[in-house]
């Protein structure tokens, strides 16, 4: 639903947009770490499983960012995708993230819109597979310091690893990568440089 591929019909899960990334890392043999944002961490956390399940060279490295551990249920979620376009507007603007101006242009918002509640229905119906091993590498769990969750739900990804997780903090809420960007990229490239195969 974006770039080159916004004319594509819609993934319909997490699963599916997992399987459509597979071809990438079949192949790969060069060294490289997973980092996912929000969403993006969901679909990190099931493609590592299918990294492994495949036996495909794993990452180096992988980040985890702006999103709790999957297993973690939190109370009174919000489901953004059963919203009407009126509330989810609303709803969208007060997370931040994406311009008043999307909105304004009816050919934009007719466009993107579409695109962000899909988005929001796949993470929202998302069940997370159940772990029968733990993965041996290193986690890294990046959240804004004004986002709202707690050590408990972020140190909870300790649960599918053998490795070292931490959890790492930014100025900002949700969107603290790009409010504190510099930062993140700094921290990104200083843990790289310290995990690279010998």
């Amino acid at each position: 639903g974006r770039g080159v591929r916004m004319f594509e019909p819609l993934q319909n899960s997490i699963e599916e947009t997992v399987s459509d990334l597979e071809g990438l890392f079949m192949q790969n043999k060069s060294d490289y770490a997973l980092f996912g944002h929000s969403m993006g961490a969901i679909i990190v956390f099931e493609l590592l499983w299918m990294i492994y399940e495949k036996r495909i060279n794993p990452p180096l490295h992988v980040f985890f960012s702006g999103r709790h551990a999957p297993h973690i249920k939190k109370k009174n979620e919000k489901k953004y995708h059963l919203m009407d376009e009126a509330e989810f507007r609303k709803e969208i603007l007060h997370l931040g993230g994406t311009s008043e101006e999307v909105f304004k242009d009816p050919e934009l918002a007719n466009l993107f819109l579409p695109v962000l509640k899909n988005d929001f229905k796949i993470c929202e119906i998302y069940k997370p597979k159940v772990m029968h091993e733990k993965y041996n590498i290193n986690f890294s769990i990046l959240s804004g310091r004004d986002e709202g969750y707690s050590n408990e739900e972020l140190i909870a990804y300790k649960d599918y690893t053998n490795g070292e997780t931490t959890i790492n903090y930014f100025p900002g809420g949700h969107f603290f990568i790009k409010e504190s960007e510099k930062e993140v990229i700094e921290f990104v490239n200083r843990t790289l440089l310290k995990c690279r195969r010998q």
